[in-house]
């Protein structure tokens, strides 16, 4: 019995941890709920790309990525979806 507990803790933890790299694993194109939940408690969309259009533009390419890792750095998975996203969003008009 201890035994079969022990197992389907482990397989929750197994199915935790899975379905969290599958959340967090984004592309450019769904970033935007990776910014939401890793950013967006202090940060807006709006906002960071208003920053961003400040930076000269022969720089931005380094500058996200830069940012993204030492700023409450994500995953290295979401790093270059997040910074596609946010650059994708200062070169709106």
């Amino acid at each position: 019995m201890r035994q079969r507990r022990l197992l389907a803790v482990a397989w929750a933890i197994a199915a935790t941890i899975l379905g969290s790299a599958v959340l967090f694993a984004a592309s450019a194109q769904d970033a935007g709920p990776v910014f939401a939940a890793r950013c967006g408690r202090c940060h807006t969309p709006e906002d960071v790309a208003t920053r961003l259009r400040t930076v000269p533009p022969d720089t931005v390419r380094a500058f996200v990525p830069a940012l993204l890792g030492r700023h409450f750095a994500p995953p290295e998975a979401d790093r270059a979806a997040l910074g596609d996203y946010l650059l994708g969003l200062a070169t709106r008009p």
